[in-house]
């Protein structure tokens, strides 16, 4: 099969207009909060849409592993969750457009569609590139969230407020499409941006809405698009009211978080960003950090705002899988997978948003 007949091609570059970024942000790799798929969600949700590319599931995906839901009533089958893998152009709110790469991370031919993301890019004359996700940290949920970024567009990642980058150094993580993406498009001088909003360790398995729209206000700050934050921020308060509530409830829970929030304010992350003024000692290491974060969890009640868990698998690391040490205020763990992440402890509000006459990967006319 040739790249060309990976995707069926929608409204044309000619229709769209001029389309200078495209954001990409799959399911099934590392995204805590389900930062990045909510950031999509809200951007496909909200502001008019039209499909320019639709993947072929049935060659890129491996549908044993990840078996959609089917609905069966009347003593039949009536109804089948087709997943999805599309580009879809959108109008921010001063009527400039984008490309938004959504839906199921392939399974294969990982090679073959960065072929066909970077023709379809290039046939929309798109300039820069940015991913989002969400990584795990050693972070209380009482603080902004922070963003890293990396990539080559040096020009748009100053444009954001300055903090510190856990991709900085040199490791190896396990690979995704994305990240094979990025690194494709790069080596065809396209620039690239990627976005990690640190995660609470322990919500790192739950909707976090806050991470969602800390994404979209740099992803707005990095390009000059205008983009929908207001909902994602009227959830953010509701969430964060549901588990302080908790937390009050229980002397345990509140000595954990303020650990947390003494050791985020006395680290590099937070003086870098302009959050602290306290002065960087001693800050423990991720191990350290969660080490004492699972022995706590084991024992604790399981905290739930009511908002129900976060949908997709993050077991699957991405470029942030393993930056490293927690004592700059990274991922707390280095090995990508979150499966350790005591995030099932929390439980976060559905999809801002959802409903179930709105498909997020149905684009809005």
């Amino acid at each position: 099969m040739s790249d060309e007949t990976l995707y069926t091609t929608g409204s044309s570059a000619d229709a769209i207009g001029e389309t200078p970024v495209l954001v990409h942000a799959l399911t099934g790799g590392m995204d805590a909060g389900n930062a990045g798929a909510i950031a999509v969600r809200q951007l496909l949700g909200t502001m008019p849409a039209q499909r320019v590319a639709t993947f072929d599931t049935d060659t890129l995906l491996d549908l044993r592993s990840r078996r959609p839901a089917m609905t069966f009533s009347d003593g039949r089958w009536v109804d089948y969750d087709e997943p999805v893998l599309a580009v879809d152009a959108v109008r921010d709110h001063s009527g400039r457009s984008m490309l938004v790469l959504h839906g199921h991370e392939p399974d294969t031919r990982w090679e073959a569609f960065a072929r066909a993301v970077g023709e379809i890019a290039r046939d929309f004359g798109v300039e820069l590139v940015v991913g989002m996700q969400g990584v795990p940290a050693a972070v209380p949920h009482t603080r902004p969230a922070v963003i890293s970024t990396h990539g080559t567009d040096r020009d748009a990642g100053g444009r954001l407020m300055p903090g510190p980058n856990i991709f900085s150094g040199n490791f190896q993580a396990p690979g995704s499409a994305e990240a094979l993406l990025d690194l494709r498009l790069a080596e065809q001088d396209m620039p690239v941006l990627g976005l990690a909003v640190h995660v609470p360790h322990y919500l790192a398995a739950s909707e976090y809405p806050m991470a969602s729209a800390a994404l979209l206000r740099n992803l707005s700050t990095a390009t000059g698009l205008s983009l929908p934050v207001g909902d994602l921020e009227s959830m953010t308060a509701r969430v964060l009211a549901s588990i302080d509530e908790q937390v009050a409830e229980s002397e345990e829970v509140q000595a954990v978080v303020r650990s947390l929030e003494e050791r985020y304010d006395r680290s590099p992350i937070a003086i870098a960003a302009g959050l602290s003024d306290g002065v960087s000692d001693e800050v423990p290491t991720a191990d350290e950090i969660g080490a004492e974060l699972e022995a706590f969890l084991a024992s604790a009640p399981s905290l739930d705002t009511g908002l129900g868990d976060a949908p997709g698998d993050s077991s699957d690391g991405g470029p942030a899988d393993a930056p490293g040490d927690s004592s700059d205020g990274g991922p707390a763990e280095a090995t990508g997978d979150s499966s350790d992440a005591p995030g099932d402890a929390v439980d976060t509000p559905g999809d801002p948003g959802d409903s179930s006459d709105d498909d997020p990967d149905r684009p809005r006319e």
